[in-house]
C-alpha cells in the first residue's frame, strides 16, 4: 500500500507540473536563469535557514524541557531534509519520531509537535483572513475558499481544546483495543489538551508563527529580486504563507507542482507566468539547501 501511495504522489506531482509547464514559454524561463544575481540569491537561501531557527525556537519553547537548542536544530534539519523527499507533512512525522526515541515518549512528542504545526496554521490563517479582507484583486471563488479554510483551521483549535469535545473524542478512543491504539491516542490527546491551561504558551507560539512566515516570505522576495523582477513585499508577506500551507496538502512530494500552482495563481499578474514559477522553484532550492546540513549531520549519524 505505502508503494503504491508513493508511486500516485509521483505521478500527481509530474502531472501538476505538466499542467503549469505546458502554459509557459521555456525561452522566457531561460532567459530569467541566465540573469540570476547569485549573491542576492545568497541571501534568500540564508533568510530560508532563519525560518528553520524560528521553526526550532517555536518547537522547544512548547516542549520545555532540559533539551539543548543545538540538539533540536539537529533533529530539525534532519527532518525538512528528509521531509524534502517526502510527502507534504513527513517533517513532522520523522521529528516526532526523532524526539518521541530520544525522550522515550511518542505519544507525548507528537502531541507537541501537532501543537507546534497547529500555531504555524493559524497564524497562516491570520495572514490569509487579512488577504481576503484587503482583497488584491483575488477571484470571487478563491476569496471564498481561503476564508473558509483559514475559519477552520482556527475554529479546529478552539475546539480541539473544548473539555467536552475532548471527553467525548477521548471516551471513543479508548473503546478502541486494536494494538492499544485508543489508549495511545488517550495519552497523546492529554499532552496536547494540557495546552488548553497555558494559553499564553500558545499565544507566544503564534508569535512566533509569524516570525517563521515572514523569513519565508522573505526568502520568496529575494528569490524574486535575485533574476531582476520587482513585485510589492507586502503581498508576499500574505501570500506565501498561504502558498505555503497548500503546499502542505500532501498529496505530491514536498509539495512540488501546489507549490508552483500557488505562486502562479496569485503572482502571475505582476511577474508573468514564467516569472511566478522561476520564483516558486528558486523559493524552494532556497530552503533544500538550507536543510543540506540535515542531510550532512544525517550521514555522518549525528543525530
Amino acid at each position: 500500500m505505502k508503494k503504491y501511495s508513493s508511486f500516485l504522489r509521483i505521478i500527481l506531482t509530474a502531472l501538476a507540473f505538466y499542467l503549469i509547464f505546458k502554459k509557459i514559454h521555456i525561452n522566457r524561463v531561460l532567459s530569467l536563469v541566465s540573469h540570476i544575481n547569485l549573491t542576492i540569491y545568497s541571501g534568500a537561501i540564508i533568510l530560508s535557514f532563519a525560518a528553520i531557527l524560528f521553526q526550532t525556537w517555536r518547537w522547544k519553547y512548547f516542549l520545555n524541557n532540559d533539551m539543548s537548542f543545538f540538539k533540536l536544530l539537529k533533529i530539525y534539519l534532519v527532518s525538512f531534509f528528509m521531509g524534502n523527499f517526502l510527502p507534504s507533512g513527513g517533517l513532522d512525522v520523522v521529528r516526532g519520531y526523532y524526539i518521541g526515541k530520544e525522550l522515550n515518549n511518542y505519544e507525548g512528542n507528537f502531541a507537541v509537535v501537532v501543537m507546534d504545526r497547529l500555531t504555524g496554521f493559524v497564524a497562516v490563517s491570520v495572514l490569509s483572513l487579512i488577504a481576503v479582507s484587503i482583497g488584491f484583486n483575488l477571484p470571487k471563488n478563491l476569496r471564498i475558499i481561503i476564508f473558509s479554510a483559514a475559519i477552520f483551521l482556527i475554529a479546529l483549535l478552539f475546539i480541539s481544546f473544548n473539555k467536552y469535545f475532548y471527553r467525548i473524542v477521548r471516551e471513543w478512543m479508548l473503546l478502541v483495543k486494536f494494538f492499544n491504539i485508543g489508549e495511545r491516542f488517550a495519552k497523546f490527546y492529554d499532552t496536547y489538551f494540557e495546552f488548553r491551561s497555558s494559553p499564553g504558551r500558545v499565544a507566544v507560539g503564534i508569535l512566533i508563527s509569524f516570525l517563521v512566515q515572514f523569513s519565508y516570505a522573505f526568502s520568496a522576495y529575494v528569490s524574486m529580486k535575485s533574476i531582476g523582477l520587482s513585485y510589492p513585499l507586502y503581498r508576499f508577506m500574505f501570500f506565501v504563507p498561504l502558498i505555503n500551507m497548500i503546499a502542505m496538502i500532501p498529496v505530491t512530494i514536498s509539495g512540488l507542482g501546489l507549490r508552483e500552482g500557488g505562486f502562479v495563481a496569485l503572482f502571475q499578474v505582476g511577474l508573468t507566468r514564467e516569472g511566478a514559477v522561476l520564483t516558486s522553484l528558486l523559493y524552494y532550492f532556497s530552503t533544500l539547501i538550507a536543510s543540506l546540513a540535515g542531510g550532512v549531520i544525517l550521514l555522518l549519524g549525528k543525530v
